[in-house]
């Protein structure tokens, strides 16, 4: 039986995200000094936590992507997905709103400064992420996904 439009537009939003999160894990593993200065520069915890929760970060993105890569068939991924992105929506949206739009945005990939495209971006990514785990059930199996990944 051949996949219907919808399982197709799961698999890819599901290895979208996967993608997505492997870049931006990453660039945090790449130099998690750089991306603890990032955690900082948002002044949203005090000093002493600024360490302790950019490691949960790297550690919640790592989780991410394994969920993904060994059981994309499962939503679990895709949820913890959609809370991350709308985190960083939030974090970022404070930020403009204080006018604090110098800050780099630490999304990986080139410097970015925080915006409301920003916060728009990260909205619809959690929603297309939160739409695809109601689906996330159908068919799509960890080889299809490891593929799409070393494509």
């Amino acid at each position: 039986m051949s996949p219907s439009f919808l399982d197709l537009a799961v698999r890819a939003v599901t290895t979208f995200v996967l993608l997505l999160f492997v870049q931006a894990l990453t660039h945090k593993l790449v130099d998690f000094v750089r991306f603890r200065g990032y955690v900082s520069q948002y002044r949203m915890l005090p000093q002493p936590a600024e360490t302790p929760a950019a490691l949960g970060l790297v550690l919640a993105e790592a989780a991410l992507v394994a969920w993904l890569l060994v059981a994309p068939d499962q939503p679990g991924g895709l949820y913890l997905a959609t809370g991350l992105l709308l985190m960083y929506a939030l974090a970022i949206g404070l930020n403009v709103w204080r006018g604090r739009r110098h800050i780099d945005c630490g999304c990986g990939g080139p410097a970015q400064t925080v915006s409301w495209q920003l916060v728009l971006r990260n909205l619809l990514l959690a929603a297309a992420a939160l739409a695809t785990a109601g689906r996330a059930t159908t068919m799509l199996a960890t080889s299809d996904t490891l593929l799409a990944v070393l494509a």
